[in-house]
């Protein structure tokens, strides 16, 4: 025996609580039932399938409301001028878009961008059939365009999201898809061009040069910048103005120069009229031909002499051979005699520093020919404990004369100062240390705490 499941069937509908689930033949409202039920009811219209609910108490029709449905959403949506978003746009001539499926069967791309079922393209130039949003359906190599049930009417828009277009907007003039609110793309890539920029898009600027604009600062600001800079027109005669010329603007720096280069001249030599090359000859003619004879002294100051004449001055400046007797001699020249002064004052008087002392360290040699006695000033001060310094003199003589080498030394740690706290295992010594003229006296240090450690040479 055969058996057939039906529904559990009410007739009238279902109440519970005041809430109503009902049905009829038209929309609801104005019966009893309908206009009975409490808020939150349902009601189906067996016409048409439409599904309401009830969202305010009473009678009449306007108490309910019609659930939305697909046709709805579809219909709303054909009137729309602005367009779900394209994924890419398609300006290539084809002959009907059949042709553009074949195309895009073989990449499997539209304007080098990978398609899918559901995307959607914007075709433009096909010379049969509608330029409009046609949407992707099929597999891939074997696809299928079809157009939008929107049809294009003039002020429709849509925004391209990916390919050769993306960021465009684009709108229908009523005969063919056009770039909303911007110029032609050879327009836009002119203007691009001008003002620096690599690609679309935002962009912050990248000067060759920071001196006065900064990089990223916008036109305006820069060109506000380099105008301050400027500063306001000259109309004045030139005249240095206050403070140096980097702190001045650029007709202030003018200003300044002129007034560094001076009136025109009215010397005899050069003339104001000349260019720089012209005035540069007249000078070398002044200075004349090379001297081959001693200099002597000219008459007249060397402010109004020829170069020539100016040389003599200066032997006569330097003044007459050296006559002492203690390091310099006359017959040596100015530098010679300057590195035998240099060398005696090394020898009276020489600061030496070592840093981060710990193990035995020689802060000093001293070449035992030129010293019979030494006499150090030493500071040693924590590298870890900065407080903890410590300063003494240390005093030391030799055994040894000129041509004999030292035997003993002897050497005295004395005015010791210690502020604060002494560096841990702090110590100076002085020993003696190879032989002939390359003996020396040896001022070391050793410490348990790192030190850094200056002494000042004073000899005797």
């Amino acid at each position: 025996m055969a058996v057939t499941q039906v529904p559990f069937r009410f007739n009238g509908g279902v109440s519970i609580d005041g809430v109503r689930v009902l049905s009829g033949a038209e929309a609801p409202g104005g019966t009893s039932l309908t206009d009975g039920a409490g808020v939150g009811s349902g009601y189906f219209d067996t016409t048409n399938g439409f599904l309401y609910t009830k969202d305010n108490p009473g009678a009449g029709t306007n108490k309910w409301v019609k659930a939305t449905t697909q046709d709805d959403l579809d219909a709303a949506q054909l009137g729309e001028s602005w367009r779900e978003p394209a994924l890419v746009l398609d300006a290539t001539t084809y002959a009907d878009i059949a042709a553009a499926e074949s195309a895009a069967d073989v990449a499997n791309t539209v304007d080098s961008v990978a398609i899918l079922s559901g995307s959607r393209i914007l075709f433009t130039n096909l010379t049969t059939g509608p330029a409009n949003i046609y949407i992707v359906s099929g597999l891939a190599g074997a696809w299928t365009f079809t157009e939008s049930g929107n049809s294009a009417s003039r002020g429709d828009a849509v925004f391209v999201q990916e390919g050769s277009s993306a960021g465009k907007q684009m709108a229908y003039n009523g005969t063919a898809w056009v770039q909303q609110g911007a110029a032609s793309d050879t327009e836009i890539g002119y203007i691009r061009t001008f003002v620096g920029k690599t690609a679309s898009g935002s962009e912050t600027p990248d000067y060759s040069s920071t001196y006065v604009v900064a990089d990223g600062d916008n036109l305006e600001i820069s060109v506000g910048k380099l105008d301050a800079e400027i500063g306001d027109g000259v109309a004045t005669l030139q005249s240095r103005a206050t403070g140096p010329i980097l702190d001045q603007a650029v007709n202030r720096n003018v200003e300044a120069l002129d007034d560094a280069i001076g009136p025109d001249s009215t010397s005899t030599n050069v003339v104001s009229t000349g260019s720089v090359n012209v005035n540069i000859g007249l000078l070398d003619a002044a200075i004349g031909a090379s001297v081959a004879t001693p200099q002597s002294r000219a008459t007249g100051p060397i402010s109004i002499q020829a170069v020539n004449l100016n040389v003599k001055a200066l032997d006569d400046a330097i003044g007459p051979d050296v006559t002492s007797t203690e390091h310099a001699t006359a017959a040596d020249s100015v530098n010679a005699n300057i590195s035998v002064i240099d060398s005696e004052l090394g020898k009276a008087s020489k600061r030496f520093t070592e840093s981060a002392v710990f193990a035995p360290t020689v802060i000093t040699s001293d070449l035992v020919d030129n010293y019979q006695t030494i006499r150090w000033m030493v500071t040693a001060q924590s590298v870890g404990s900065p407080a903890n310094v410590y300063s003494a003199i240390v005093l030391a003589m030799h055994d040894g004369s000129a041509g004999v080498d030292a035997v003993n030394a002897a050497y005295s740690v004395s005015n010791e100062l210690v502020p604060n706290t002494m560096p841990t295992g702090l110590d100076f010594s002085v020993d003696l240390s190879g032989a002939g003229g390359s003996q020396v006296f040896q001022l070391k240090c050793v410490s348990t705490d790192s030190v850094n450690v200056s002494a000042v040479r004073m000899s005797l």
